[in-house]
């Protein structure tokens, strides 16, 4: 009976973050049992216990879901969904065959009902309504079960398995991990991607998805974790060397103004708009990968569009992403835009303008619009293995006091000198040198495996009238510990910078300095260090294979090392107040050992977690059940002076609020002090 007394299926809240999302799994059990229920191995009592089970777990999807009072959106939804819809639908899905099947329960019709709606859209797209790296492959994981399960091939036939396949690739570093985009904290893992290339590979007979399946670790398929076989054999993808676009589908540009999750109509239209973007030096794992981001938008999305979310060198993430909460443009290797001390959210999209892809070098152009009053264009001139030139223009759309400020999220010891800052990670060194004299800062956020997580910030305060604007100009250059090599940038104009390295100096050359329609080259006959003699030629007359740079690029190795002007200098802001000093830093203070006269709630625990600095979410927190008052002793290493203590809370809702805190301090184990 739907009606059923149960207390826990009856009961309100949560009940599927505090029962270990059992509505996850709740397909699994449907379709074990289907499988086992008549192998002979339950007695008629075991079989009534366990399907009452199954049936008591589907009810659990069925009032989570709501599906009753959502049954006719569902009977009508052609939209893509994300994971907290297709979970439950596969539950729906399997156990509703099963009971439909086998007791002709009329609820089951329902749940097929619902299913079929949730996976109707999806089907058509290889993107779900999500831009996380963990959650993006789990609703196309769900999607190809049920459509395995169906008999229905849509998803292969009209090429979305292959393309889910290649943005996997692209966003994979050359060491087999996954770039940590949206919500994702993990830098060194590569998530549930492998069950979702498995079935692909083995669907399309596709020998560069099998490579990638095993570069990322696995073999696993779904539904259950049991492998498809293949006969072939694994070839690396060579296509994925140089620079590789995946461009936004249609179903997801369509539904970002509907999103529940920060809906922004898109503000490009759909032909300017672009997915990912990454930069590869090779196949090899020790070669240079780096991936821009063109959307920022969907489930556990962040405001990352226009975003470096990983830069890789030597196996090693060096630029990384991976913060589940905190998901502003700060936060990433973005730009900040405030104007007139107010700050709004980044758009939706990201404008794709000009990429090219040539023998010596790759190049693109993308853009934010409408971005707090102003037009930020992102320029990357990529020499694989060598250096990156990263040239971010803000242009004000409308006239005003601007802030901007331009961040790095470097991982490993990180030191600024000047405009450079050096960050070890063994076994290799990076550096990001900035030309445009912007006042630099590097703040620490947290550790992870050991080092620590930075950012650097690059921040000016500018007064820009309406078509003005300012530009940062970075070089990212790394190399093995063991190898110094020094690359340095100068800006010797608007839009022209000199890298001189050991090999030769380059003159980059971007944007408008050159004239509309013209290219022009010093000292070379192609775009490209080899050449010569001096040419100059219209984008009309360029060689076949330049056409499609609608941007200028120019590399030019002739130019003597010194020779072309010093740095340009960055307005600062101007002080608003001044002060005497502030206060330290709040500051760990050093546990030796935590106790609490409470057991914690189920796997919140243990309470060690208490004083391991995480705070990030509930799988890192400590938790008792509503009611329970616990006190919890931590006792220190040493006798210390204290002036103050913050106390951090992880709440995800109302319904995990803490009603009453009550701290003491003792010097002497609470014996007879006063306190």
């Amino acid at each position: 009976e739907y009606n059923s007394t149960d207390e826990y299926i009856v009961s309100e809240g949560l009940a599927r973050y505090d029962r270990d999302f059992r509505d996850a799994w709740t397909y699994q059990v449907g379709v074990l049992w289907d499988l086992h229920e008549e192998s002979g191995l339950f007695n008629d009592e075991e079989r009534l216990r366990f399907t009452n089970l199954v049936l008591k777990l589907m009810l659990e999807c069925d009032l989570y879901q709501g599906y009753e009072r959502r049954l006719d959106y569902w009977r009508e939804n052609n939209d893509i969904v994300h994971n907290h819809n297709t979970f439950p639908a596969l539950g729906a899905y399997f156990v509703g065959k099963y009971f439909q099947r086998h007791y002709s329960l009329a609820r089951a019709d329902m749940w097929l009902d619902v299913a079929h709606g949730v996976f109707r859209g999806q089907r058509h797209s290889p993107k779900p309504l999500e831009d996380a790296a963990g959650y993006q492959w789990l609703p196309i994981t769900h999607t190809i079960a049920y459509s395995l399960a169906e008999g229905d091939t849509t998803i292969f036939d009209e090429g979305h398995a292959l393309e889910t396949a290649k943005v996997a690739q692209m966003v994979t570093d050359n060491a087999g991990w996954q770039s940590a985009f949206g919500d994702h904290s993990a830098y060194t893992s590569a998530s549930g991607m492998a069950a979702v290339l498995h079935t692909i590979a083995w669907y399309h007979r596709d020998p560069g998805v099998l490579w990638l399946l095993e570069h990322v670790g696995g073999r696993s398929g779904e539904p259950l974790g049991q492998p498809y076989y293949v006969d072939f054999a694994p070839e690396p993808p060579a296509e994925h060397v140089g620079l590789t676009l995946a461009r936004l589908p249609r179903m997801p540009y369509d539904y970002a103004g509907r999103s529940p999750q920060y809906a922004a109509a898109p503000n490009l239209p759909f032909e300017d708009t672009f997915d990912k973007m990454a930069f590869r030096a090779g196949l090899d794992e020790g070669d240079a990968y780096m991936l821009l981001d063109g959307f920022g938008r969907g489930t556990h999305m962040h405001f990352d569009a226009n975003a470096i979310i990983r830069y890789a060198d030597g196996g090693e993430p060096l630029l990384v992403d991976g913060e589940y909460i905190k998901n502003g443009p700060k936060y990433h290797s973005s730009l900040v835009i405030i104007r007139d001390g107010r700050s709004e959210l980044t758009p939706a999209v990201t404008g794709l303008g000009a990429t090219a892809d040539l023998p010596t070098c790759a190049f693109s152009r993308t853009w934010l619009t409408d971005y707090n009053g102003a037009e930020w264009t992102r320029r990357i001139v990529w020499r694989a293995g060598d250096y990156v030139l990263v040239d971010d223009r803000v242009e004000a759309l409308e006239s005003g006091e601007f802030t901007l400020r331009c961040c790095w999220r470097p991982w490993g010891e990180a030191m600024l000198d000047g405009g450079t800052m050096t960050v070890q990670h063994p076994p290799v060194t990076m550096q990001i040198v900035n030309a445009d004299g912007a006042p630099s800062r590097v703040e620490h956020m947290k550790m992870s495996g050991n080092l620590p997580i930075s950012r650097l910030s690059q921040q000016v305060g500018v007064a820009l009238a309406e078509g003005e604007a300012y530009r940062f100009v970075n070089l990212i250059q790394s190399h093995p510990q063991d190898e110094e090599r020094e690359v340095t940038v100068r800006r010797v104009g608007d839009g022209l910078a000199v890298v001189e390295r050991p090999e030769g100096a380059d003159v980059i050359a971007l944007g408008e300095l050159l004239g509309e329609g013209v290219l022009i080259a010093t000292g070379v006959t192609e775009l490209s260090p080899e050449g010569q003699t001096e040419v100059r030629f219209d984008a009309g007359e360029a060689p076949e294979r330049f056409t499609e740079i609608r941007d200028r690029v120019l590399a030019m190795p002739a130019l003597p090392a010194g020779g072309a002007g010093a740095p340009l200098d960055a307005p600062a802001l101007a002080p608003a107040w001044e002060a005497g000093g502030f206060d330290p830093p709040l500051a760990a203070l050093p546990v030796s050992r935590v106790t609490a006269d409470a057991e914690h709630q189920g796997r919140y625990g243990p309470i060690d977690k208490l004083v391991d600095g995480e705070m990030s979410g509930s799988y890192v927190s400590v938790m008792w059940p509503a009611g329970v008052t616990p006190t919890i002793t931590l006792e220190l290493t040493a006798e210390i002076e204290i002036s103050s203590v913050e106390l951090r809370e992880w709440h995800m809702n109302d319904g995990w609020d803490i009603g009453e805190r009550h701290l003491e301090l003792s010097s002497d184990g609470f014996a007879d002090d006063v306190r």
